[in-house]
């Protein structure tokens, strides 16, 4: 939003359920989106009031985002829109000239840091009480690109080509092709047999890199990733060190099977 014209750009206009503690050092790439040119000082972001957490002993609670701390160090209310079912919270970017700026025919990165070593948890154990105030801050392509972070993209595969060592992933209106030349074999044995199964499964891939350039169509990936999610049976300790997973449908971008 441009607080002073009214101006307001809908970039993520469906919901987007995020494990926070997976995004240690990495960027989440969620959405690309055509914004008027401008100048915005403000984000708004709709969050869902119920979160679900986890401590160290992997004992989970239902907790309820209650506060936030600003960039500043402030801590804030979140205003409850009973209507929407979700909290808003407001963040301004505090650059030297106090906005983000979109240029016209020009890619803009945009993003949400939440910093997990500064929320804040009360009650944890009692859902009818536990509360979290969350750290976030607004930050733009040169945040995210100085901070060292691997990038990350989610989407479905197709065009495996082994031989050529690419694939195209299919991500939120995005068409990109993956080079895997990057991978360690080491790290990453029997890729091809791996990719090969996400995309007959059509199996969700992740892939991490040093940085998404959408311009070019083409990134660089640095490990690979494939999502399955299903019930567990067959698990066998050392030496082995395996089980069975039996596949449950999985779902799209839009929450649909």
């Amino acid at each position: 939003m441009n607080s002073g014209t009214g101006g307001t750009c809908d970039i993520l206009g469906n919901p987007v359920t995020l494990d926070l503690s997976n995004l240690t050092n990495l960027a989440q790439y969620v959405n690309l989106t055509q914004c008027p040119s401008g100048q915005y000082n403000r984000i708004d972001i709709s969050l869902q009031r119920t979160v679900h957490l986890m401590n160290q002993l992997d004992a989970p609670s239902s907790c309820a985002v209650a506060l936030y701390l600003s960039e500043s160090g402030e801590t804030k209310p979140l205003a409850w829109r009973h209507q929407y079912g979700h909290l808003h919270a407001e963040h301004q970017k505090r650059s030297k000239d106090g906005a983000v700026t979109v240029q016209e025919d020009r890619y803009n990165d945009l993003g949400i840091d939440f910093d997990l070593k500064q929320f804040v948890v009360a009650d944890f154990g009692n859902p009818g009480r536990c509360s979290v105030t969350m750290k976030a801050a607004v930050v733009n392509a040169a945040d995210m690109n100085n901070s060292g972070r691997f990038h990350e993209i989610t989407g479905n595969i197709q065009d495996l080509a082994s031989a050529a060592g690419t694939f195209t992933l299919l991500k939120g209106g995005l068409s990109l092709t993956v080079g895997l030349f990057g991978i360690n074999p080491a790290l990453q044995e029997n890729i091809d047999t791996l990719l090969l199964t996400a995309q007959t499964d059509s199996l969700p891939v992740s892939v991490q890199t040093g940085d998404i350039a959408v311009e070019t169509g083409a990134i660089a990936a640095n490990r690979i990733f494939v999502k399955a999610a299903g019930t567990v049976s067959n698990v066998k300790d050392q030496p082995q060190w395996s089980f069975v997973l039996g596949l449950s449908a999985h779902e799209d971008d839009q929450g649909k099977p």
